[in-house]
């Protein structure tokens, strides 16, 4: 099962999943969380602090410009 969702580019974004469900976030210019276990997260055109972690998946992050506050990323 697929979601797509569209919300205004500055929205603090929450996601997660569990058991091969996949996480892509894109142009999304506000703060972005993302969890995924047996999955992994691609996070692109960031611009603002992110975090990101997942169990068993890659972590993928392509940033615009360089965030201002600390991101955390974890596999």
């Amino acid at each position: 099962m697929d979601f797509t969702l569209k919300v205004p580019a500055g929205i603090h974004v929450m996601v997660s999943t569990i058991n091969e469900g996949d996480i892509t976030v894109e142009n999304v210019k506000g703060v972005v969380d993302a969890n995924n276990i047996n999955g992994s997260i691609k996070l692109s055109d960031l611009v603002r602090e992110a975090e990101a972690s997942t169990i068993n998946g890659d972590v993928d992050i392509e940033y615009d410009k360089n965030p201002v506050k600390d991101c955390r990323f974890y596999t």
